[in-house]
């Protein structure tokens, strides 16, 4: 049944991996959410690389990242020691960066040495990376985004750009989304609103605010690899913006039910992924995936109790709808 639902997707989403504060820790699915491995992890996000089959997998308590092969989920032998939390690949998939306690590490890939620890002084929430090589960091305490770029050799520096968010709990946290065009970034937070900005340099242009549901619990976005469309999910649904002509994003009225209560799972910006054909997103138990070209869920799987993150292969390249 999963299979023949999932059989569109299964040459753009080859593998899809889980977080999840089960005893398994991190999970492996195949094309059709096939469950293909488990692993007893205490790791807290998870990122496949845009052009090999590799995996990377921070583990905070332990504070190391490590990386596996996403065929077959075999450790390759390799650890940074970094108290690392979110992680982003760059496009190329040379540099990885690595939200920590105090601010931002990079990492070059291909000898998986450390190249810069740099402090920011935020209380970071959230963290991605665009297609020009700039990071953006939400803080929570400030209700900001700090930009910092990505140098050829994976040194980060500081642009000294920082733009105001809504919101007024420093409870709050501010959740990020980038298109894989590197036009626009999307801010989340309970203020009711989603800020959307465009990225003029490293500078972030206020591009309008559109009301969402204050009350969402467990929101986060993500664009396609198209950059047409984000879908941002709430408590009961996900809502989509599209872009018109000009590149404005706009909220198009539809809502997509999930599930209610159930899909209420761990409050971050990694719920969400795609890979052009599916949006794929957890819930309190399970993984669902939906169908991009009928807006209706197609399949859904257990995934563990409380999953908080997941990543599935082809981000950044994934063939469009």
């Amino acid at each position: 049944m999963l299979r023949l639902l999932l059989a569109t997707a299964a040459l753009h989403a080859q593998s899809l991996s889980v977080v999840s504060t089960s005893p398994q820790g991190l999970d492996l699915f195949g094309p059709s959410l096939q469950k293909r491995s488990s692993l007893p992890l205490d790791a807290f996000d998870t990122k496949h690389h845009p052009q090999h089959p590799f995996l990377a997998v921070s583990r905070p308590a332990q504070k190391i990242i490590e990386f596996y092969d996403a065929r077959t989920m075999l450790p390759s032998g390799d650890t940074v020691q970094v108290e690392a939390r979110e992680l982003a690949f760059t496009q190329t998939g040379d540099c990885l960066i690595a939200a920590t306690p105090t601010g931002l590490t990079s990492i070059a890939f291909a000898n998986r040495a450390i190249v810069t620890r740099l402090v920011t002084g935020f209380a970071a929430t959230s963290m991605v990376v665009n297609s020009a090589r700039l990071v953006a960091l939400g803080d929570a305490a400030t209700k900001r985004i700090r930009v910092f770029r990505v140098g050829d050799t994976c040194k980060l520096s500081d642009t000294h750009f920082n733009a105001p968010v809504s919101g007024k709990h420093a409870s709050d946290p501010v959740n990020l989304a980038v298109s894989p065009s590197g036009e626009h970034l999307i801010a989340l937070n309970r203020s009711g609103f989603i800020d959307v900005f465009r990225w003029r340099g490293a500078a972030l242009i206020p591009n309008g605010r559109v009301p969402y549901s204050g009350i969402a619990n467990g929101f986060a976005a993500v664009f396609l690899p198209d950059s047409s469309r984000a879908y941002v999910l709430t408590n009961a649904h996900l809502m989509v913006l599209e872009a018109d002509r000009l590149g404005t994003l706009h909220d198009m009225k539809l809502r997509i039910p999930i599930g209610g209560l159930r899909s209420q799972g761990a409050a971050s910006q990694r719920q969400l992924a795609t890979d052009g054909r599916m949006i794929y997103l957890t819930t309190r138990n399970s993984v669902v995936a939906l169908s991009v070209e009928r807006h209706k869920i197609v399949a859904e799987t257990p995934a563990g109790p409380n999953p908080t993150a997941l990543d599935v292969i082809g981000m950044w390249g994934a063939a469009a709808p």
